[in-house]
């Protein structure tokens, strides 16, 4: 199999229509895009400023970081590593890692999702397994979860939609929206100084929420209750218990 290295020159983006197997990619210092174990198989071509690639099997690629990228579909793993680019993803067959990019859109993760130094927002539309994220400074959207879903440290809004338990570590801010519905339990820390208006429901009629100075326990479905001054709505519904 052969190596290629592709000047950078007028391309402002990347397209990899397909890859068959695993798909890695990582960002560098380079003007240039290396492509590992490129066989006979596998398709590049360069059309006006895009570079388009298929590949049969697997793929490994590093790339300049602030490259625009479009994945098509994935037949194995994703691994995304060290890319300031937007980044936009339509199907990956197996799971997903992201680790220290800036914004990406994904449609569907057929496994677990994982993200980590996030700069910008993430939107995963729909991951069949586990969704784990660790560090976002933008928004995060994961509108179907299959599994369970940790999140932590998350600095913008919050979207979350997951079949099993989740656990979330977030500061509110007044101009951000939150809302978490999940088949299973809700755990949430939040600062004890946080301002905001919990709008909190459990299916087990099971509701704690120790903030400051609220000591609350109650055995019941719902609670509506004004921390701090108030602001940003922090909707919980959780089939199970909610422990905030």
């Amino acid at each position: 199999m052969a190596e290629e290295f592709i000047p950078l020159d007028e391309i402002t983006k990347l397209e990899i229509t397909s890859v068959g197997g695993n798909l890695y990619l990582t960002g560098w210092n380079r003007e240039d895009i290396r492509i590992k174990e490129l066989s006979d198989q596998d398709l590049v071509e360069k059309k006006k400023k895009i570079l388009k690639l298929t590949f049969s099997a697997d793929a490994i690629i590093h790339l300049p970081h602030s490259l625009t990228t479009s994945v098509g579909t994935v037949g194995g793993d994703l691994s995304i590593h060290d890319i300031k680019g937007q980044l936009e993803i339509n199907s990956v067959g197996g799971d997903l890692s992201l680790i220290n990019i800036d914004t990406a859109k994904i449609k569907t993760v057929g496994g677990d999702s994982l993200a980590k130094r996030v700069q910008g927002d993430l939107l995963i539309d729909s991951t069949g397994g586990d969704g784990l994220i660790d560090t976002v400074n933008g928004q995060i959207s994961l509108r179907k979860v299959g599994g369970d879903a940790q999140l932590e440290r998350i600095d913008g809004g919050i979207e979350l939609n997951a079949s099993g338990e989740v656990r979330l570590n977030f500061h509110p801010v007044p101009w951000q929206a939150y809302q978490v519905i999940a088949g299973g339990d809700i755990s949430a820390t939040i600062p004890d100084n946080s301002s905001a208006e919990l709008s909190l429901i459990s299916g087990q009629e099971n509701i704690t929420v120790i903030i400051g100075d609220l000591d609350l326990k109650l055995k019941e479905s719902q609670l509506q209750q004004q921390i701090g001054e108030g602001g940003p709505v922090i909707m919980l519904e959780a089939g199970g218990k909610v422990f905030l």
